[in-house]
């Protein structure tokens, strides 16, 4: 409340602090109290704001108060569960706590996820923070389960709730500054601190401040300001996934804003996941897309190390399906009916911020996904271009991705349909030559080995780039470090099962089906089709970067 807010101020001033004659408190938009200009402020930065040190609540004065001293405080690897204990405290304390004033300032309620109702909370499904903030609230619940135990016999500890300890946790998370600023040993464990009256302020990106401390105290500096303008403090480039989470806001157009993708590297060690991020301005980094290169090389392509046409096409594929996946897991917000939300502000805001966190959480994947298509083209038609496609276009990105795959790779389904004398050989073995049932039984693997096969024993009557793609395939495939006994032994029952009318075993040997075998599994990827109904193919590539 206003008249909180107002005491508040006047309690830090009479105890050394300071606030300007220029700014003065009033409520803002969303019905919280923060700083106005009420003059223009235009001589530079100057002081607007200072909480004494003395006011302002850390772990060495929140130990003191819970356990006596620091030595006595079971909390040194963990010192915020101390400085949550302390709130919880204070705010029981009432009027005769020290930080009374400090307290009564302070909202009763968030807009935080863990204060959301459960049809809002559903605003957040498939979200980073869905899964986030239940791992938080048990972690936290954990938390004041074990804490309350060091508590000694002159707390009662019947009062320390896991409503009120939630309160404290949120009130940390969404109104402190790091201790480094007070403290300045490298040693000491990082903690957060409170600075009373400063963090009433609101963020807004790129805010000129300054945040000073000496021994008069922690001051905020920040001008020019004009008169009515708000007076902005600027927590730091956050995006809106940080700011909901934390702090209960998001901002609309969030330069800064990311989506955290978790992803298993399997060939770094044990398989261990690590977290990238997708940023507005960079929605498919680099490394990201070297780690699934990584993943997707082949023994050939390792051993060479190697990036080919195959490995980049495959990995940028795969990393398109795993943020296709992340995208269809976030929930649609419009399947939930919120009548009434109008009528209650708290309720109107939190949907208006968590639609405007999952827009863009979409936004972004969006974009993800548009890049790594277009990156796709870029490989098959060998232009190097930095260009960021337009993000609403994915349909249109993938449909040119796979013209250019046809001129460049083959597919059962190609193969079928553009090559008759060997359609009419599969139908005869197979007893069909429909692409869909072949693989519906198992069998298109085996028809592309057996389209390579029948390419390799006509190489006299193939064009140019056929027949000089079945030659390098020769020289590279067709060798002892490639063909050894046993692998070929492998092909022997399949080439025993084939019709020797069709398949005469003189030409159609079981070296050429196990030659051909390792092209299909070295020189394939599956890639979907355009057409969300089809499902995806296997390809083979006919040529490298």
């Amino acid at each position: 409340m206003l008249s909180d807010v107002t005491e508040l101020a006047k309690w830090v001033v009479e105890n050394g602090g300071f606030c300007s004659a220029d700014i003065e408190f009033r409520e803002d938009q969303c019905g919280g109290t923060t700083a106005f200009a009420v003059s223009d402020i235009s001589a530079g930065k100057q002081k607007i704001l200072q909480c004494p040190l003395d006011l302002i609540i850390d772990y060495r004065k929140s130990a003191e108060d819970l356990f006596g001293s620091l030595v006595a405080c079971p909390f040194k690897e963990k010192p915020e569960i101390a400085v949550r204990l302390f709130l919880c405290s204070q705010k029981l304390q009432g009027q005769n706590a020290k930080w009374y004033n400090y307290i009564k300032s302070l909202p009763e309620s968030f807009d935080t996820p863990l204060y959301y109702g459960d049809d809002e909370f559903q605003l957040l499904r498939g979200t980073n923070i869905y899964s986030d903030a239940s791992h938080r609230k048990t972690a936290w619940e954990e938390e004041w389960k074990d804490s309350l135990n060091m508590l000694g016999p002159r707390f009662d500890k019947p009062r320390f709730t896991w409503e009120l300890y939630l309160w404290a946790c949120t009130v940390l998370t969404s109104r402190s500054f790091p201790s480094k600023l007070i403290d300045k040993n490298p040693l000491s464990k990082e903690c957060p601190i409170l600075v009373p009256l400063i963090d009433t302020l609101n963020h807004y990106p790129r805010t000129s401040v300054e945040w000073h401390v000496d021994e008069h105290g922690f001051s905020l500096l920040e001008g020019p300001l004009t008169s009515g303008s708000e007076v902005m403090n600027n927590y730091g480039p956050k995006g809106n996934e940080e700011l909901l989470m934390g702090y209960g806001f998001c901002i609309k157009n969030n330069e800064f804003d990311s989506v955290a993708l978790r992803i298993r590297d399997l060939r770094q060690g044990r398989g261990e996941y690590a977290i990238y991020y997708l940023h507005k301005h960079d929605p498919l980094p680099e490394q990201l897309i070297k780690m699934f290169e990584r993943q997707v090389m082949n023994a050939m392509e390792i051993n060479s190390n190697d990036v080919t046409l195959r490995c980049r096409l495959d990995s940028l594929e795969k990393l398109t399906n795993a943020i296709s996946l992340k995208k269809t897991q976030i929930g649609n917000y419009r399947s939930i009916d919120f009548n009434g939300v109008k009528d209650d502000s708290r309720r109107c805001r939190r949907v208006q911020h968590a639609v405007e966190y999952v827009n863009s959480q979409i936004s972004i994947l969006t974009a993800a996904i548009c890049r790594s298509s277009y990156l796709m083209c870029v490989a098959l038609s060998k232009v190097t271009t930095s260009e960021q496609p337009d993000s609403g276009n994915i349909k249109e990105l993938r449909s040119s991705m796979y013209r250019l795959l046809r001129s460049r790779a083959f597919s059962l389904r190609e193969t079928l349909e553009s090559h008759t004398a060997f359609r009419e050989l599969i139908k005869k073995g197979f007893g069909t030559c429909d692409s869909d049932i072949l693989k519906e039984y198992g069998f298109d693997d085996q028809a592309l080995i057996f389209f390579i096969s029948y390419l390799r024993l006509n190489v006299d009557s193939l064009d140019k780039r056929h027949h000089d793609w079945i030659c390098e395939m020769k020289d590279k495939y067709d060798n002892e470090d490639q063909l050894d006994n046993e692998y070929i032994e492998d092909f022997e029952t399949i080439r025993e099962d084939l019709d020797e009318e069709l398949f005469p075993p003189d030409r159609w040997s079981a070296r050429i089906l196990a030659w051909a075998s390792k092209i299909v599994d070295c020189e394939g990827l599956v890639i979907a089709s355009p057409d969300s109904e089809s499902t995806p193919e296997y390809w083979v590539i006919m040529s490298n970067i």
